[in-house]
């Protein structure tokens, strides 16, 4: 009881601070990349929201570092979902005794990226496995990566030689992408990412001007090379479960014609 009477709501601090100043600014990396001075693993997954970070990280750093980035949501990659999951135990012990016993594992030998390149599958809502295959770059970014550049026409992308004239588009709502090799790539914007952003005070519209806006999607290159990488260590088969975890998340909410006020009956989460 102690501990939860001294522990400040989280969230009445964060709506404290609903700009990016230095409440925020002291526990984010890119405001001085130089200040890391100790190797980094940075691992991630695309149904993460946290995945472009290790692509900022491994551009920036001046140390050693490696990057992972599997289909997993936000959980430890051998206990990865959607799947493949993989050995990630063997790689953390892999990358301690590297820099921590000075071990010669190999593991700095081995490309800086490895990436679990998704194909395409029909939109759901959830998966147990994400078909594709692992990749993998020396560097980031990759020398085996280039843009492509789509430029905004009227409810259509393609190349600027064949917009004929840029129009002011207003927009109010949600935001997605989707592409895959042979469908079409669809660009959604949005003014608002409920319940990730805190939305603004009162309802805000923005103005787009097609032909000087672009979308930058980087296309890589088949390697051979890729077909070639060791191969991860399997999952741990047995857990040792001392108590049934359990999440629970309910919102309500009370509507008015101008503004909506929800209310969070409650945002647990139990591992133990």
């Amino acid at each position: 009881m102690e501990r939860l009477e001294k522990s400040d709501l989280w969230l009445a601090q964060w709506l404290k601070h609903q700009r990016r100043d230095d409440f925020w600014k002291h526990g984010s990396v890119c405001e001085d990349y130089s200040a890391i001075r100790c190797p980094v693993m940075a691992v991630s997954g695309w149904a993460d929201g946290y995945s472009n970070a290790v692509f900022r990280i491994l551009a920036n750093l001046d140390v050693p570092r490696k990057g992972l980035i599997g289909p997993w949501s936000h959980l430890y990659p051998h206990m990865g979902h959607p799947g493949p999951a993989i050995g990630f135990l063997q790689e953390a012990i892999r990358w301690w005794d590297t820099w921590l016993k000075g071990d010669a594992t190999g593991i700095m030998e081995e490309p800086m990226l490895r990436v679990w390149m998704q194909e395409s599958v029909p939109p759901t809502t959830d998966c147990d496995y994400r078909p594709g295959c692992w990749v993998a770059e020396t560097g980031w970014p990759g020398k085996n990566t280039s843009p492509q550049v789509f430029h905004l026409g009227f409810a259509w992308l393609g190349p600027e030689e064949k917009i004929e004239q840029s129009f002011p588009v207003s927009i109010q709502s949600p935001l997605s992408v989707g592409l895959y090799a042979g469908n079409r790539i669809r660009l959604a914007v949005s003014t608002v990412y409920w319940p990730l952003a805190w939305p603004s005070p009162e309802p805000t519209r923005l103005t787009i001007y097609t032909r000087t806006s672009r979308l930058l999607l980087p296309v890589r290159q088949k390697e051979t090379k890729d077909k070639e990488l060791r191969p991860f260590g399997p999952i741990p088969l047995f857990y040792a479960a001392v108590k049934n975890g359990f999440a629970d998340r309910r919102m309500t909410g009370r509507f008015h014609p101008k503004i909506w006020c929800p209310r969070q009956e409650s945002n647990l989460r139990h591992m133990d």
